[in-house]
């Protein structure tokens, strides 16, 4: 279902000032009508000058170099199932103007795959086609996020209980 200037402009009347312009840093990939309301928009908020426009662009390159290298902190590609990794999505919403995907995430150090301890809870943005979590943007650090670590926790435990089963059960259904 298209969508129409009306819904883009509803969209962008309810998002806050920043957010409103780091979409228009990339404006270019917009669909012409998402483009037109966000460009009402900033008029109406008077952020659409260009002295504004370049002051933020260069406070948001800033910050995503900064965003950069502690996004490489927080996490890394487990090797051989050791080390830090965000699990499950949750407050998931989409982007409709950007198919982006926003969510928060609880980062574990794991061990053999398995989650131990939460190292920090994050809200991210997955860029359209993004999978399992490659190429995500840390927007913010938030406190961490016990019943996320638990559900974690529970649902490993779990999948170790279900694979232990299915060991000692193995070799009675050989047989």
């Amino acid at each position: 279902m298209p969508l129409h200037y009306q819904d883009f402009a509803a969209e962008y009347a309810s998002r806050p000032d920043d957010d409103l312009q780091r979409l228009a840093l990339d404006a270019k990939d917009l669909v012409p009508e998402a483009q037109q309301a966000l460009t009402a928009e900033l008029s109406r908020r008077g952020l659409a000058n260009h002295e504004q426009s370049h002051q933020f662009k260069v406070i948001e390159e800033a910050r995503q170099r900064k965003l950069a290298l502690d996004s490489r902190k927080i996490w890394n590609q487990p090797a051989f199932g050791c080390g830090v990794r965000p699990y499950f999505r949750w407050n998931r919403t989409r982007h409709e103007a950007t198919g982006e995907i926003e969510y928060t995430t609880t980062a574990f150090f794991v061990l053999f795959y398995l989650p131990l301890v939460p190292t920090g809870t994050w809200r991210v943005r997955a860029p359209k086609g993004s999978w399992r979590g490659s190429n995500l943007h840390v927007l913010n650090r938030l406190p961490l996020n016990w019943p996320q670590a638990l559900l974690v926790w529970t649902v490993a435990l779990l999948l170790l209980l279900a694979l232990v089963i299915a060991i000692r059960l193995a070799p009675h259904l050989l047989r």
